[in-house]
């Protein structure tokens, strides 16, 4: 995530944001004890939070499917994978 959106993301909502754990390339298993890269979002409310998520998944829906049009014969689509749990 850039500077610029965690700073926007801030700057609309009351919520702080933790990357936590490390990039694991697809067909690879983590190490014991190591978590996949994962960020935690923590709001005062539950609005601000569930807002911030939200545009957090929208940026990152934005971003793969640029990247995908720009690499269309490239193997960008195994490397676009997240969850929102």
């Amino acid at each position: 995530m850039s500077k610029n959106t965690y700073a926007h993301v801030l700057e609309n909502y009351d919520v702080k944001i933790t990357a936590k754990g490390a990039f694991i390339p697809p067909g690879r298993s983590a190490k014991p004890g190591q978590d996949k890269l994962h960020l935690i979002i923590d709001g005062r409310d539950e609005r601000d939070t569930e807002l911030a998520v939200r545009e957090l998944k929208q940026m990152l829906n934005d971003e793969l499917r640029k990247n995908q049009s720009t690499h269309k014969h490239g193997n960008v689509g195994t490397y676009g994978k997240f969850a929102v749990v």
